[in-house]
C-alpha cells in the first residue's frame, strides 16, 4: 500500500495477492476437497475536507476490485485417504466495488452522514470431469443516510437507514459439490437503526436497536440423498433481523479502593434477537435457526495502579438457539462462569491465568441449522468446552 498527500486530499491505494490450498476430509459421502485458489486484488481510496453547499465536510470515494480463480477437485474418501476423482471444475469469482460518502457538518452538534455504493459480482464455474457449468452476475446500488447529534461532549444520539447487499458464494452455488450448480439470487436488505453512545459521571454506555427488512436471505436447507440428507443453500423469502444490543460500563466509586490504588469495574454486554420469517408459504412467522433469543455476558474487574488485575466473568443464555427453521428442535440454555487474574509488567508485556467453566457445566455451545431436524436428525450439536485453565503472555512490539 502507497499514500500520496495531494494538497491536503490523501490518495491510498494498493494491490494484493494471496494463494489458499484445502485438502479437506469431511465425510465418507461429501468425500475429500482439494482445493487450490489465487487471488489478486486492488484498491484506491481518496480522502479529504471541503466546504460543500456552504457546509464544513468530510469525504470518501474508493474503488476495490478482486479475481480469484480456484481449481476445484472432489475426491473420493477412503477413510482418510484419497481415492478416484470424482468431481473437477474451475472456479472463477469477480467483484468490484466503487463506494462515495460526505460527512456534512449541519451545525457545531448535527452532522449529516451520506453514502452511496455499487457493487457487482460474478461467479463462474467451469466443468472439467463429473461437474455442471454455471454462471451468475449480481449487481446493486446501495444508498446509506445517517444522523448523528451530539447531545453534549460525552454524548451521541444517532439513526442510520441504508441498504444492504450479499451476494451468493460458490460453496452455496455449489453446495460443495453435492448438488448441481444453483443460481442463487443475492441477499438484500434495508437496515433502520437507532442508537446512543456516550458516558456520564462513572457510566460509559453503548446502545442500539435495529430492524432488518431482508428478500432473498440466504439460508441452509436439507433434501433427502443416498446417504441421509443433503445440506444446500437456497433462498427464503422475505424475512426480518430485529434486536437491542446494549453495552454498559460501571466504575464503582470507593473510597476504600481509591485510597489503596483500586478500581472496580463492571462491564455487561446484552443482547436480544428477534430474527423470523415473515409470512412464509413452509414456515409461516418462525423464527430463524442458529440464533439464540437472549444472550448476556457480564465481568467484574479489580484493577491495581501497579498492574495486577483479577475479575470474574459468566455467561448465561435462557435459551438456546433453534436448530431448525420449522422450530421443532432447540438447543438447551447455559450459564458458565470464569476467572482471570494476570499482571501488567509495561504497555507492552503481561502475564495471566484464566479458567473457564469452573463449574464444569455440559453444554452446547454452537450448532448447524436445518430445515426439520425431526425429519433429518443431523449431528448439528458442538459441545462446549469442559473446565480449563489457560497460562499466557501478551506481548506487543
Amino acid at each position: 500500500m502507497t499514500g500520496i498527500d495531494l494538497d491536503g486530499t490523501l490518495l491510498n491505494a494498493g494491490v494484493w495477492y494471496s494463494r489458499r490450498q484445502l485438502d479437506h476430509a469431511i465425510t465418507r459421502f461429501a468425500g475429500i476437497i482439494d482445493q487450490d485458489e489465487k487471488e489478486l486484488g486492488l484498491f484506491a481510496r481518496v480522502t479529504g475536507t471541503n466546504t460543500l453547499f456552504g457546509l464544513d465536510s468530510e469525504w470518501t470515494a474508493g474503488l476495490e476490485a478482486n479475481n480469484a480463480n480456484n481449481d476445484a477437485r472432489r475426491l473420493e474418501n477412503l477413510e482418510g485417504r484419497p481415492g478416484a476423482l470424482r468431481a473437477a471444475s474451475k472456479q472463477e469469482s469477480r467483484n468490484v466495488l466503487f463506494y462515495a460518502q460526505a460527512d456534512l457538518a449541519l451545525t457545531a452538534s448535527w452532522r449529516l452522514i451520506t453514502g452511496l455504493q455499487g457493487v457487482r459480482t460474478e461467479r463462474e464455474s467451469t466443468a472439467r470431469f463429473n461437474d455442471v457449468d454455471g454462471k451468475v452476475v449480481r449487481k446493486q446500488v446501495n444508498p446509506r443516510i445517517g444522523l448523528l447529534w451530539n447531545v453534549s461532549p460525552e454524548a451521541q444520539i444517532f439513526a442510520n437507514l441504508s441498504r444492504g447487499f450479499e451476494p451468493a458464494t460458490m460453496a452455496d452455488l455449489t453446495s460443495g459439490g453435492a448438488l448441481p450448480f444453483t443460481p442463487l439470487e443475492a441477499q438484500k436488505a434495508w437496515t433502520l437503526e437507532l442508537g446512543s453512545r456516550g458516558q456520564l459521571g462513572p457510566v460509559a454506555w453503548d446502545v442500539a436497536a435495529y430492524r432488518s427488512e431482508l428478500q432473498e436471505e440466504l439460508l441452509d436447507f436439507g433434501v433427502p440423498g443416498n446417504f441421509g440428507f443433503i445440506s444446500y443453500t437456497d433462498n427464503a423469502g422475505d424475512t426480518v433481523h430485529q434486536g437491542l444490543e446494549l453495552g454498559v460500563d460501571i466504575n464503582i466509586p470507593s473510597a476504600a479502593l481509591t485510597m489503596h490504588g483500586l478500581e472496580l469495574t463492571w462491564r455487561q454486554v446484552l443482547n436480544i434477537n428477534d430474527f423470523h420469517f415473515e409470512s412464509d408459504a413452509n414456515y409461516g412467522s418462525n423464527a430463524l435457526a442458529g440464533v439464540p433469543t437472549t444472550a448476556y455476558v457480564t465481568e467484574l474487574t479489580l484493577r491495581s495502579a501497579s498492574g495486577w488485575y483479577t475479575s470474574l466473568n459468566a455467561k448465561h443464555l435462557p435459551t438456546g438457539p433453534w436448530v431448525d427453521f420449522a422450530n421443532t428442535t432447540r438447543a438447551p440454555g447455559y450459564t458458565l462462569a470464569g476467572l482471570t487474574a494476570g499482571i501488567d509488567f509495561s504497555d507492552q508485556l503481561g502475564l495471566f491465568v484464566s479458567a473457564e467453566n469452573i463449574f464444569d457445566r455440559n453444554h452446547i455451545s454452537n450448532t448447524g441449522t436445518n430445515a426439520n431436524q425431526h425429519l433429518e436428525d443431523a449431528k448439528f450439536f458442538t459441545p462446549g468446552q469442559g473446565r480449563a485453565l489457560f497460562v499466557g503472555i501478551t506481548l506487543e512490539l
